[in-house]
């Protein structure tokens, strides 16, 4: 039995719940008064498409249906992410988008105002005309080309949806599919080398792993994998990223989660993620978050309090 509906929210929580129906569980943290401007929801059959208008945040994004694999297109029209999920980091930039495994939980962190489209779709959906999608991890530039056509397409679909009658937006969606799975095609027939994302994101999980040694480093990532440290920072630089700040953020977000999460002093915890010099640790903090650690700490405590960072979660992610 066919389905669609068309929903749209101002209120985060609403749209937090609504999420929840459709089994997308959505989890919201924001220093901002206001974290959401707007969002909508759309359903057609099985495929869910989201709009959303939001301030700096984090959070997570779970598929709740065990019993369907689902993937995803990220597209963001203005701002700049960080996605990871299945142990890679993604830094995703105005007018690009991101193909993706929704299998297991994916968080996400918004530097800044962000208008994106999510695009959600169960696996069998595609599956017969994109057989090898299961090895897609993509990253597509949106800025030239079929690539703009597309993005360019997709927010003026999402942007009629709403006002086109339940027939009409199961055409549209139909004759959507199609285009993008021709887009999708062609762009991994581009793509630079699927291995290289393969060994990236084994990469990521040993630095995942050995972030609180203080010998890991650039040198001994290329001798674990017997590659030149160039293949290394080369595997970087195809995600937008480079190995030491890679290293270093990813030290400071879990350092950030034991300032909130453990009652060890900032020294400690400067230890444990291999920053000797606490000194030095602070800077690269504040440098991050836009805070010292202490104020970090003091200002999430206070939240707790009910004071000036909000916090919102799904009811049934806890």
């Amino acid at each position: 039995m066919r389905k669609s509906l068309s929903l749209e929210f101002t209120d985060p929580q609403e749209y937090i719940e609504n999420l929840d129906h459709v089994n997308f569980s959505y989890s919201l943290f924001s220093e901002e008064e206001i974290a959401m401007h707007y969002s909508r929801i759309h359903v057609v059959n099985d495929l869910v498409m989201t709009f959303s208008d939001h301030e700096e945040s984090t959070g997570f994004f779970t598929n709740e249906r065990r019993d369907q694999k689902y993937f995803g297109l990220r597209f963001i029209r203005s701002g700049q992410e960080c996605h990871s999920f299945n142990y890679q980091s993604i830094f995703l930039d105005k007018d690009e988008c991101l193909f993706f495994d929704l299998s297991g939980k994916g968080g996400y962190q918004r530097l800044s105002r962000v208008e994106g489209i999510n695009l959600l779709f169960p696996y069998k959906m595609l599956a017969a005309k994109l057989p090898n999608m299961e090895d897609f991890c993509m990253k597509l530039n949106c800025r030239q080309g079929l690539g703009k056509i597309m993005f360019d397409y997709t927010f003026s679909i999402e942007e009629q949806l709403s006002g086109l009658s339940e027939d009409d937006r199961v055409l549209i969606i139909d004759n959507y599919l199609e285009v993008l799975c021709q887009w999708l095609i062609q762009s991994e027939n581009k793509f630079p080398n699927r291995h290289n994302t393969k060994v990236f994101a084994q990469i990521q999980d040993y630095i995942s792993h050995h972030l609180s040694n203080e010998t890991l480093n650039l040198s001994l990532v290329a001798t674990e994998f017997n590659l030149s440290q160039r293949s290394i920072q080369k595997l970087f630089e195809e995600q937008g990223l480079s190995f030491s700040k890679y290293l270093t953020n990813e030290r400071l977000r879990h350092a950030a989660q034991d300032l909130v999460n453990s009652h060890l002093t900032v020294t400690e915890i400067a230890l444990k993620w291999a920053f000797c010099d606490t000194s030095y640790f602070c800077r690269k903090f504040k440098i991050k978050f836009g805070r010292t650690p202490s104020i970090y700490m003091k200002e999430y405590r206070s939240s707790l309090c009910g004071e000036s960072i909000q916090r919102i979660s799904c009811p049934l992610k806890k």
